[in-house]
């Protein structure tokens, strides 16, 4: 790799105080160690590689605190942004700096009043993502995320497990969903239809991995989804006569006279759900508002406009106009000449808001090619929906306890797994609880902007929700 994106003498130095002794000191301390370090990781490129140990252990300590949900949270920042950090492309900061050059023996000031260029006297260099790097990503990701997913399965796990386990999920999702892709990265490259920029760029990286990396990121967007549909399932399954089955409820007690853990009557494990499902159906990158950073970035090119040269610009075009020479009025009204200049700080951001759009984009070209792969025959034989009520607690346990192989819900293509997701979302649309409801609601909102196809075979059964005729279908 460049050696320049490799070396961060700064986090290197943050790294040998903020990590160490993390178990000796208070809790408020430890906070605001593990969030120094959260923003120092950010940004900080293949620096971190070195220091993984120390991240690995700074994010296990904070995981390992059940007491204080203050540390839990910023536990679960520090995983995702080093996720994110190691498995994204970005600008690396240091190197923004204006244009300059060294002539003779002294420093002279080229690019003052000039706009910045991609090229020529700018050192811009970016972070590429290396095999390395994914491996990391992927040790990450199997020891805070899918361990814990495993861990469920235990029939003695608690509800506050389960928020726990769910919460760290859906912070690994924002740092490295964008690495997720929906076949094997061999099956990606190979494909007859047109494939997005952002898939391409992303099942090279897979490949040039290691096989244990590959054998954890294969399907992995699949699979997560095929457990979000099981659990909102179980959600549907008991909440489709939650007046009847109230009593019912009460008296069920398993061989240690304990309540059987119901996780479809508690808020925050539904809210959970609901939040992953978003992720797995619309997000293809750790960054996703695009749209407000265009915004800011036009606003910051306003203010970048030097006035005082723009007033003399103004003054010269009125003065050749009153003349009639109208060729250089443009001249002096738009450009270096009037007064707009580009710094290379934000030049450097614009290209990396395009990268971010790219991402953006995929979240929709994906699912459409995923589409047209399978065709209109199959689309028409496919319109009923997959998703089934049939599901109970111990089922649910028993598929997360064991391992999650590739014939977990190899019948059904990723597509057809998207869309029971969506059909599980419009369940949980139909929560008792209020808030879940507005939750689902926004969630199902949004899902539709990715899979607008799915509305029409389910128009009939959504008027029927509507009109209150829906009292024989059950959810």
């Amino acid at each position: 790799g460049d050696c320049v994106t490799d070396k961060n003498p700064g986090f290197d130095a943050l790294m040998s105080v903020l990590a160490e002794d993390l178990e000796h000191r208070s809790n408020k301390s430890a906070i605001y160690r593990l969030r120094c370090l959260a923003g120092a990781v950010r940004f900080a490129g293949r620096a971190v590689i070195k220091h993984r140990e120390k991240i690995i252990s700074a994010v296990e300590y904070a995981l390992s605190k059940p007491g204080d949900k203050h540390l839990f949270k910023t536990g679960c920042k520090l995983l995702r942004h080093s996720l994110s950090s190691q498995c994204e492309i970005y600008p690396i900061s240091q190197c923004s700096h204006p244009m300059r050059s060294i002539v003779g023996e002294g420093l002279r000031i080229e690019g003052m009043g000039k706009s910045a260029q991609l090229h020529g006297g700018a050192l811009i260099h970016w972070h590429v993502p290396s095999s390395e790097q994914i491996d990391f990503t992927a040790q990450l990701l199997n020891k805070f995320s899918l361990q814990r997913l495993k861990e469920m399965g235990d029939p003695l796990s608690s509800i506050v497990q389960w928020r726990r386990c769910l919460r760290v999920l859906r912070y690994s999702l924002r740092g490295c969903s964008g690495l997720l892709l929906d076949d094997a990265p061999e099956a990606t490259m190979s494909e007859a239809t047109e494939i997005s920029t952002h898939e391409k760029a992303t099942a090279s990286l897979i490949l040039e991995a290691s096989t244990e990396t590959k054998s954890t990121l294969n399907g992995l967007r699949r699979k997560l989804s095929r457990i979000m549909v099981d659990i909102m399932s179980l959600i549907a399954n008991d909440t489709s006569y939650s007046d009847q089955k109230s009593d019912e409820m009460d008296q069920q007690m398993d061989e240690n006279n304990a309540r059987k853990i119901t996780i479809s009557s508690d808020t925050k494990i539904c809210k959970e759900v609901l939040e992953v499902t978003s992720l797995l159906l619309t997000r293809r990158g750790s960054f996703h508002r695009v749209q407000t950073a265009k915004s800011v970035w036009r606003g910051q090119k306003e203010i970048l406009t030097d006035f005082v040269l723009a007033s003399g610009s103004d003054y010269a075009s009125a003065a050749f106009f009153r003349q009639r020479n109208l060729g250089a009025n443009s001249y002096y009204r738009d450009g270096e000449n009037g007064g707009k200049t580009m710094s290379s700080a934000l030049l450097v951001n614009r290209v990396n808001i395009m990268l971010h759009t790219q991402s953006r984009n995929a979240s929709f070209q994906i699912p459409r090619r995923l589409r047209k792969r399978r065709g209109v025959t199959d689309e028409i034989a496919s319109s009923s929906t997959l998703f089934s009520t049939d599901m109970d607690i111990k089922t649910l346990q028993l598929s997360l306890k064991c391992d999650i192989e590739e014939s977990n819900g190899a019948e059904q293509t990723s597509l057809e797994t998207y869309e029971c997701l969506i059909d599980g979302l419009m369940s949980m649309a139909c929560h008792p609880n209020i808030n879940v409801r507005g939750t689902a609601s926004g969630v199902v909102e949004y899902a539709f902007s990715r899979f607008p196809w799915v509305c029409k075979p389910r128009t009939q059964r959504l008027l029927a929700a509507v009109s209150l005729r829906d009292i024989d279908q059950n959810g």
